[in-house]
């Protein structure tokens, strides 16, 4: 079954929860394939390497629509299992994993929806020992202009979506991500300001419902 996609934050929710995706389609003749020096298996096992390394990491985040609308935040990072978006006011978001759920809060409406971790695509990247080539279909890899290229999809189907992650080559620093929609709109989380190796809070990675709860009748 598909997990829905929340509402607003699409950029990361998109990552987290899910979007619709295109018909699959062949990876297309790129500079991947035509440079005799580029081993695009090597490449998807070097950013898996990468990502699997991450430890701590802190920074701010853009988001950029198709449609011209952005949004932008901090977001804080310590894997295994552990992140937060915190969008910048007047957006209401706030996106918190905290190693088991992924819970997305509304400020403005005052609800939280939560899901296992193990349903959003983010758990490629959360989880520990992270292999793209074991865990995820790669569709395409392609190098470009001091970029590296990698989009995945869900083996299984269970989970739509299909997201791009950019990294810095040769360096493979994580840069962005590009997540596409089953009518080709965009949606463009780009990383800034990243700082590596940090002390977090992890108070930060907790995000509890203080709802008063409905007595049952």
């Amino acid at each position: 079954m598909t997990t829905p996609l929340l509402p607003a934050a699409v950029g990361v929710l998109a990552l987290l929860f899910g979007a619709g995706v295109q018909d699959a389609v062949p990876a297309s003749a790129t500079a991947a394939e035509t440079a005799a020096t580029f081993d695009a298996d090597a490449a998807v096992d070097r950013a898996s390497a990468y990502l699997d390394a991450l430890n701590t990491m802190q920074g701010r985040f853009l988001q950029t629509a198709s449609d011209g609308s952005s949004a932008e935040g901090a977001f804080y990072l310590d894997r295994p299992g552990r992140v937060r978006f915190e969008y910048d006011a007047p957006h209401p978001s706030l996106i918190v994993s905290d190693g088991a759920t992924v819970a997305h809060k509304d400020r403005e409406l005052d609800t939280v929806d939560r899901v296992p971790i193990g349903q959003t695509p983010l758990n490629l990247f959360l989880k520990s020992n992270v292999d793209l080539a074991k865990d995820a279909r790669i569709v395409d890899v392609e190098q470009r202009d001091g970029e590296l290229a990698i989009t995945a999809e869900d083996p299984s189907g269970e989970t739509e979506g299909r997201i791009t992650l950019i990294f810095a080559a040769p360096s493979l620093e994580l840069r962005e991500w590009i997540v596409t929609d089953s009518l080709d709109q965009q949606v463009r989380v780009s990383l800034l300001d990243v700082v590596r190796g940090v002390d977090i809070d992890p108070k930060l990675f907790v995000l509890r419902d203080d709802r008063p709860r409905r007595r049952p009748r």
